[in-house]
C-alpha cells in the first residue's frame, strides 16, 4: 500500500514538475513573441520614417530642378536690365556729384537693391546646380578665419573664437566650406541686431570628426520652425527666400558631414557643423 502511495506521490510531482516546465516555456516563448512583435514594430516604424525622409528628399529635388530651370531660363534676362539700372546709378551718382544726403541715400538705395536682387539670382543658381565639391586638404581654422574677417562684424557685437592648440585639416572644397561658414555667420549677426555676442567653437569629436559650433545671442527661433529651417524656400526674415541655410546643408553632406539646430527664443541659436578630419598628407 506504501509503495503505491509512493507511486502515486511521485507520479503527481512528475506532472507537478512537467506543468511548471510547459508553464516556463510558455512565458518564454510569450516574451520572445513580444521581443519579436517589438523589433517588428521597431523596424516598421523606422521604415516608416526612412519613406518619410525619402519622400521629403524627392519633393525638395523636384522642387530644385524646377527651380534651376526657372533660374537657367530667366536669369540673363533679369539680369541685363539690372545691370542697366546699377550702372545707371553709378552714373547719377557721377554726374550729380552731390552732398545732398537724400539724392545720395536713394543712389545707394538703387544700388543696394540691385545688388541684392543679384544675390538672390545666384543664390537659386546655386541652390539648383551646385556642382560636387573640388576636395583638397585645408587648415579648417583658416577658412573659418577668412569667413569671419570677410564680414567685417560690426562694434556692437563681440566675437569669441575657441579653437584647440592642434592644427586641424580637412579634406574639402574650400570654397564651398568659405560659403557655409559665412552664410551661417550672417544669419548669427542679423540674429543679434542692437548688441550681442557670437562664439565660434571647434572641438574635436573623437579622432575622427571635428565640431564646429557657431553661437548667437539673439532672439533665437521658435520650436515650429526649426525642423524648416534647412528647407529650400523656407524664412522666418522679412527679407529672403530662404536659399542660404539650404545651400549650407546640401554642401556639409556632400562633404560627408551633417549640420544641426539648437534654439531657444529669446536665447539665442547654436549651429552645430559636423565634418570628418583627414590625415592625408599634402595641401594646404
Amino acid at each position: 500500500e506504501r509503495t503505491g502511495l509512493t507511486k502515486l506521490f511521485t507520479y503527481e510531482a512528475a506532472i507537478a514538475l512537467e506543468n511548471a516546465r510547459l508553464v516556463e516555456k510558455m512565458k518564454q516563448t510569450e516574451a520572445a513573441l513580444q521581443r519579436h512583435r517589438d523589433h517588428l514594430e521597431e523596424i516598421v516604424e523606422e521604415r516608416t520614417q526612412q519613406l518619410h525622409e525619402t519622400r521629403e528628399d524627392l519633393l525638395v529635388a523636384e522642387h530644385l530642378a524646377i527651380l534651376g530651370q526657372l533660374a537657367g531660363s530667366i536669369s540673363h534676362e533679369i539680369r541685363n536690365p539690372l545691370n542697366v539700372i546699377n550702372s545707371s546709378a553709378y552714373y547719377l551718382k557721377i554726374k550729380l556729384n552731390t552732398e545732398d544726403e537724400k539724392i545720395q541715400k536713394h543712389i545707394a538705395r538703387i544700388q543696394a537693391e540691385v545688388q541684392n536682387s543679384n544675390a538672390i539670382i545666384d543664390s537659386l543658381l546655386s541652390l539648383s546646380g551646385m556642382k560636387p565639391p573640388y576636395k583638397a586638404r585645408w587648415n579648417l581654422i583658416h577658412i573659418l578665419d577668412d569667413a569671419v574677417e570677410a564680414l567685417e562684424l560690426p562694434d556692437r557685437i563681440q566675437l569669441a573664437r575657441y579653437y584647440p592648440r592642434e592644427e586641424i585639416f580637412i579634406e574639402a572644397d574650400k570654397e564651398q566650406l568659405y560659403m557655409v561658414f559665412t552664410n551661417i555667420i550672417k544669419n548669427a549677426v542679423e540674429a543679434v541686431k542692437d548688441q550681442g555676442r557670437i562664439t565660434v567653437q571647434v572641438d574635436k569629436e573623437g579622432e575622427q570628426r571635428i565640431k564646429i559650433v557657431i553661437r548667437d545671442t539673439g532672439e533665437g527661433i521658435f520650436p515650429a520652425n526649426r525642423e524648416s529651417i534647412f528647407r529650400p524656400l523656407f524664412t522666418t526674415k522679412k527679407r529672403g527666400i530662404g536659399f542660404g541655410l539650404a545651400i549650407c546643408k546640401m554642401i556639409v553632406e556632400k562633404h560627408r558631414g551633417n549640420i544641426q539646430v539648437e534654439s531657444e527664443p529669446g536665447r539665442g541659436t547654436g549651429i552645430t557643423v559636423i565634418l570628418p578630419i583627414t590625415d592625408k598628407p599634402g595641401g594646404e
